[in-house]
């Protein structure tokens, strides 16, 4: 396992194992990456399918169709039709129909949410993120 992935711009096409994965501008996942200590850029974007095995930390956070993450620490939170999460942090969150939450979700501004969105615990509007 490589100790840290780290440089302007990260892009995944197979997998990727790192303790911790950091990019200047953008992380782009189209297969997986497993990051105990997380994913870190200004925008990080999964591909349809793709996986993530760690937190994800940034300030725009794309999932796109069918993948699967942890938790995500973002300002703009976007998931496209059943994707999966399992915690969302954010100011803004969009979340598509069939979209699945395993844990919470706690937002400061917005949240929109097309049918069949599932929650494992209602979503909770937040003064400040933690």
């Amino acid at each position: 396992m490589e100790e840290e992935l780290s440089s302007k711009e990260v892009d995944v096409g197979g997998s990727v194992e790192a303790k911790k994965v950091t990019a200047e501008n953008k992380v782009s996942v189209g297969g997986s990456i497993t990051a105990k200590d997380g994913v870190y850029a200004h925008r990080v974007e999964i591909g349809r399918r793709g996986k993530v095995d760690g937190s994800i930390y940034a300030d725009e956070a794309l999932i796109r169709e069918r993948a699967t993450v942890g938790d995500i620490h973002a300002k703009s939170i976007d998931m496209e039709r059943r994707a999966q999460a399992r915690n969302l942090y954010g100011e803004r969150i969009r979340l598509e129909s069939d979209c699945q939450i395993l844990g919470e979700v706690k937002y400061t501004q917005s949240l929109e949410t097309e049918h069949e969105v599932r929650f494992a615990k209602p979503p909770e509007k937040v003064e400040k993120l933690s």
